[in-house]
């Protein structure tokens, strides 16, 4: 119960575009206690989860039993209605280097949803010996990190695998990169710059119900370029039925033609 309710909590406080305090004042919680609960390092008692409900729109019997992360996602019936991501499982290989096993399985370090406002307030160091790490064949020079994904991202249980951007005027249009700003909020999109005419990055959001919307550069913490994704979700694919048509069509010409 405790972990669906973590999983929960950060889906539909990401949904919402809240930030951990912003929810907390919300909630008249702690911004601790938030963090405490989506890292399921505490439960909270029936009186606040009732508050919970009350402030998400859910029900305790939702929040607390139904993994609403997963349903959310198949009402919203990505796959009708956007294309995924044209991005590689790996990144790109480098052949000369694939003898080197060392330079073949890279350590890249986890942020995970519930550790963004701690990432930006410098009090999580995901470079440290202690933050979990995944290997990936990657040769590009640069600083990796690998991001939890949150619902702007078209599938759940996924790791964006970004290269740290050091100068926001090199990012072309339609880029899609993961910015986060300097109060913890990710935002996986399609990039727009114009911070030299307007100081600004228009987002355009891969997903459906989502609208685009500015970031100033002032707010940004950080920009990564999604360079590779790995995910325990494998996408539901739904059959072209105008194309299988057509194909049927082109079929029976071709039947009445060799005959």
């Amino acid at each position: 119960m405790a972990e669906i309710f973590a999983r929960n909590l950060v889906h539909l406080r990401n949904r919402l575009g809240l930030t951990q305090e912003k929810l907390a004042v919300e909630l008249g919680f702690t911004r601790a206690s938030i963090d405490a609960y989506e890292g399921d390092r505490a439960t909270p008692p029936y009186a606040k989860l009732k508050t919970f409900a009350r402030v998400l729109g859910k029900s305790v019997q939702e929040l607390t039993d139904e993994k609403l992360w997963e349903s959310d996602l198949q009402e919203a019936d990505m796959n009708e209605d956007l294309a995924l991501p044209d991005l590689p499982l790996f990144a790109e290989l480098n052949p000369e280097n694939m003898a080197n096993s060392e330079a073949w399985l890279n350590q890249i370090a986890i942020v995970a949803q519930s550790r963004l406002q701690d990432f930006v307030a410098g009090e999580f160091d995901p470079y440290a010996d202690e933050a979990a790490r995944i290997s990936m064949p990657i040769y590009d020079k640069g600083q990796y990190l690998a991001f939890e994904s949150g619902t702007d991202f078209p599938l759940p249980k996924s790791f964006l695998i970004g290269l740290k951007v050091e100068k926001t005027e090199a990012i072309e249009d339609g880029e899609i990169c993961l910015l986060i700003d300097k109060k913890g909020q990710a935002y996986y999109r399609k990039v727009y710059n114009q911070s030299r005419e307007r100081g600004v990055f228009v987002l355009t959001p891969m997903v459906s119900g989502l609208a685009s919307q500015d970031l100033a550069v002032h707010e940004i913490h950080g920009i990564w370029q999604v360079k590779a994704f790995l995910s325990y979700t494998m996408p539901q694919f739904k059959t072209d039925k105008s194309r299988a048509q057509a194909l049927v069509q082109e079929l029976q010409e071709e039947i009445r033609r060799l005959s």
